[in-house]
């Protein structure tokens, strides 16, 4: 499934795309990338001064384009729930929100692991 989303006003925010990417979580998406950026648990999306948005350190410009991979009924159903996503960008100064099914979507964006803080590997056992 993919949703995009312009923006020709700029006026969808940090917090319209958060809302999506948890919606899609909760629906079951597996693997997802907004605009080339790898979507993880981790990702923080914020707003940037400039009218776009800041995803894990790059700076998006609309349109945006988030691709989900995950049963596209279920997925486009989340997304379309009466005042939810697709409404709340409807609501935005020139903005809409597309959303386009697929029996094929590919998630290529890669995400460096890095290093835990706190967690640590379970030390192994010899027999």
């Amino acid at each position: 499934m993919v949703l995009t989303i312009t923006d020709p006003h700029a006026s969808v925010r940090a917090d319209d795309l958060v809302d999506a990417v948890e919606e899609l979580r909760d629906a079951g998406a597996e693997a997802m990338q907004l605009s080339g950026v790898r979507i993880v648990a981790s990702t923080a999306i914020v707003d940037d001064p400039h009218g776009g948005v800041d995803v894990d350190g790059t700076s998006l410009r609309p349109p945006y384009r988030l691709v989900a991979i995950g049963d596209p009924k279920t997925l486009t159903s989340a997304l379309s729930i009466p005042g939810g996503v697709v409404d709340t960008v409807a609501g935005r100064p020139g903005a809409r929100a597309i959303l386009t099914t697929s029996p094929s979507v590919s998630v290529t964006a890669l995400r460096r692991l890095t290093t835990p803080r706190y967690a640590r590997p379970a030390p192994t056992s010899s027999p």
